[in-house]
């Protein structure tokens, strides 16, 4: 199983990514960035260009806005498979996807489940980070206005 990490500042525009990605033929993708919201109109940009290459191809999101605005991301983004909500929790969602293990046994992670979505527990006690930032003042999903 072939798994790309994609950092977008390394690449000049949505074309190259494309490219890069056909070259590459991976089974899936790691998206992220520390950017708390400005990033992310971009990052989805990214995620749906990769699913019109292949519908096959996971697509997984993190950061630190993905991990508190998961809700209206898989509201509004069909291109995303998974949302990591915690950084020790790759490892563990790349090795059950791998082998097609029950991903509910993955801490800290959401994914949709024939439509439901399914959030599992954090694997930390303390989810006080999980509290959205006071900076966080609106984002913009699709054509509404989410208010953090």
């Amino acid at each position: 199983m072939k798994t790309l990490i994609i950092n977008p500042q390394y690449f000049d525009n949505q074309y190259s990514i494309a490219q890069y990605v056909q070259d590459l033929h991976p089974n899936i993708v790691l998206l992220g960035h520390s950017n708390v919201a400005l990033a992310h109109p971009m990052m989805m940009e990214i995620a749906q260009t990769i699913k019109s290459l292949s519908q096959n191809i996971v697509v997984i999101y993190g950061g630190s806005f993905a991990s508190t605005h998961f809700v209206e991301i898989f509201k509004y983004e069909s291109c995303i498979d998974y949302i990591v909500r915690e950084n020790r929790s790759i490892k563990t969602l790349l090795n059950a996807i791998k082998n097609q293990s029950d991903l509910s046994q993955v801490k800290g992670i959401v994914y949709r489940d024939n439509g439901a979505l399914v959030i599992t527990p954090n694997a930390l006690a303390n989810e006080a980070y999980t509290l959205r930032s006071p900076v966080q003042k609106q984002v913009i999903f699709k054509d509404e206005r989410i208010r953090a």
